[in-house]
């Protein structure tokens, strides 16, 4: 939808239409992702996000914060990125266009987490290292990584 401006602040009359639309873009994995053995790429991220525990109480995957850390480092980028397409728009701003646009900038930076976790998150164990033949924390056949994706939603 493509809202015409007319005086007043572009940013407040954007979330304003988008409130009243009940428009939001939404983030990360969906039901259509999932990995060659039936398994949902979403109950993986979230076992790799909070960590899951054995039957015997060990640490089977240690928690590897990847959303969060992801929208705890960018949701500034994000807001300022957001004003600045809204503002960039002349008269018009269209709603889908924007949430679209920063979406994509989202996806993309959990992508960026992702294949960054060597750096940022616990190591893979040693047995860990030797089932999947290298060390590449967050990354073992990439279905993860080529998961992230988003959706605008209009309810």
């Amino acid at each position: 939808m493509t809202v015409k401006i007319s005086g007043g602040n572009k940013v407040k009359i954007f979330m304003d239409t988008v409130k009243r639309q009940k428009s939001d873009v939404d983030v990360g994995f969906f039901k259509e992702s999932i990995y060659p053995d039936g398994q949902q790429v979403a109950q993986i991220a979230v076992w790799n996000e909070f960590g899951t525990i054995s039957q015997n109480g060990n640490v089977a995957i240690p928690p590897r914060p990847f959303m969060s850390q992801t929208v705890k480092d960018n949701k500034k980028k994000w807001l300022t990125m957001l004003q600045k397409i809204i503002s960039n728009q002349k008269e018009n701003i269209n709603v889908n266009k924007a949430l679209n646009q920063i979406g994509a900038v989202m996806a993309g930076d959990i992508k960026k987490t992702i294949a960054n976790g060597n750096n940022l998150f616990v190591p893979n164990s040693p047995i860990t290292i030797a089932l999947k033949g290298k060390d590449t924390v967050l990354r073992d056949t990439n279905v993860m990584l080529n998961s992230v994706n988003y959706v605008v939603n209009k309810k």
